[in-house]
């Protein structure tokens, strides 16, 4: 993960996964045991990453670069099965030919042979270099299964074909070992047997060392390296704004409104957490996609606006890009999402407000523009919002404008998502007027506890 590896080239001496997961991830509640799966989660996809004594975690230094034709492979392959065993395939090769392949089998129980099993693998991935087709996957699978047998990990990182096969072929189309085959213009068979497997792999491996070579990368370490792109980072001196900025927004639900120079609008965005979302755009990393690259072209200024909660977010994002049609929002698709979900009577929806000390009642009538409410919690404006809502339904309808449509079906997707935990009130059914008040006074109060309220911040 390109965080956890800046972060560590930082710190010759390395850094705890509690430290990593704080300062890099900025995870905040993630400690002990829960620290370390997150850190191990971002070693499993980057083999710049180890785990040393300690705990500490460092970047990968390694022995003197080895030449990829003096060097041995161990290409695995695992497959579980639905008694909860796990077969496990290993083929060592070496560009001289030498080849052998040996299975195992982990039962779901802990028991001395799949101890001794796990010891011999081990073994053997310590005097060869472990590969596989998408090897993150097997070698998650194989610790996992280590990691519950003999406390502790048997693999550390190594080559995986599908990503070396898109680099050594970048403008083909890779996702099976099919297709690396037809790539190196070699035949294959599709096998189900793992032993099978991790056979026709060594093949496949060595075809691609062989592609590496002739691009000048001949060392298991410049592989390594190839495969993992220069990390680039964003030029704030072109900016408005600097990192400081960034870190200092809400982690509230809210929108952001990106301009150029001029004060135009080039991109409305929404999330239930602005700092995180504002925040990748601008993080140092190897790729972008190319419509923020576009964006970092063009944006001068960022700013958000707060509020209550996702639905809101949703809402007032709609709004403003039908009202600025910024050049990088796609031009709506608009939020087609929920087209079809169900019509309703009218009813209000009880939410969370940016200000803690209040709560948003959206109340809606599928022939009226959305009306939102904000009520002061301790009930000491309850008069003012109550004659606003009663006055809402009670009002004549109106021809609605294509943004408060498309308000109106994001709203109604989103309910259609959360009707089973949504605090909602069908006006209909609540019957008369006093009936309907005395019910929104409830739930206002209720707002006061603590549960009510993770219901709404998760």
């Amino acid at each position: 993960m390109d965080k956890v590896f800046e972060y560590l080239t930082d710190r010759p001496d390395g850094a705890s996964a509690e430290e990593i997961a704080r300062e890099a991830l900025g995870l905040r509640g993630a400690v002990g045991i829960v620290a370390t799966r997150v850190v191990r989660a971002a070693a499993e996809t980057d083999s710049r990453i180890v785990e040393g004594e300690g705990g500490q975690w460092l970047i990968h230094s390694g022995p003197k670069e080895k030449d990829l034709r003096a060097s041995s492979f161990l290409l695995l392959a695992s497959r579980s099965h639905e008694d909860g065993s796990l077969a496990i395939a290993a083929t060592w090769t070496s560009f001289e030919e030498k080849r052998g392949t040996k299975s195992y089998v982990l039962t779901p129980g802990r028991s001395e042979g799949s101890t001794g099993l796990l010891n011999d693998l081990e073994e053997l991935a310590r005097s060869a270099v472990p590969a596989g087709h998408r090897f993150a996957t097997v070698r998650n699978a194989i610790n996992r299964a280590s990691r519950f047998h003999v406390g502790r990990e048997s693999l550390p990182a190594g080559l995986c074909l599908s990503r070396l096969a898109r680099r050594c072929f970048p403008k083909q189309k890779i996702r099976t070992c099919a297709d690396i085959a037809a790539a190196l213009g070699l035949p294959y068979v599709e096998v189900q047997d793992v032993e099978a497997l991790s056979r026709s792999q060594a093949d496949l491996l060595l075809g691609l060392l062989e592609r590496c070579e002739e691009r000048g990368v001949r060392t298991i370490e410049a592989v390594q390296a190839d495969l993992q792109p220069a990390l680039t980072a964003v030029d704030f001196e072109a900016f408005a704004f600097d990192e400081d900025y960034l870190d200092d927004l809400p982690a509230s639900p809210g929108v952001y409104v990106m301009r150029d120079v001029d004060g135009k609008v080039i991109y409305v965005g929404k999330s239930i957490h602005l700092r995180d979302r504002v925040r990748t755009y601008f993080a140092k990393r190897s790729e972008r996609a190319t419509k923020t690259l576009k964006i970092l072209d063009r944006i001068w200024t960022v700013e958000v606006e707060e509020v209550g909660s996702e639905l809101e977010a949703l809402i007032l994002e709609a709004r403003l890009i039908q009202a600025t049609h910024p050049e990088f929002n796609i031009q709506q698709e608009l939020h087609e999402r929920g087209e079809d979900a169900e019509k309703r009577d009218p009813f209000l929806v009880i939410l969370p407000s940016s200000d803690v000390g209040s709560v948003e009642l959206f109340c809606v009538r599928p022939d009226r523009e959305i009306c939102r409410v904000s009520v002061r919690k301790d009930m000491t404006d309850w008069a003012i919002g109550w004659s606003r809502i009663d006055g809402f339904l009670k009002g004549d309808p109106e021809e609605l404008e294509p943004a408060e449509l498309a308000a109106h079906r994001i709203l109604q997707s989103w309910i259609h998502r959360n009707v089973e935990k949504v605090n909602l009130i069908d006006v209909v059914g609540a019957g008369e007027s006093d009936n309907l008040r005395r019910l929104l006074e409830e739930h206002i109060r209720e707002a006061d506890d603590e549960a009510w309220e993770k219901v709404w911040r998760v």
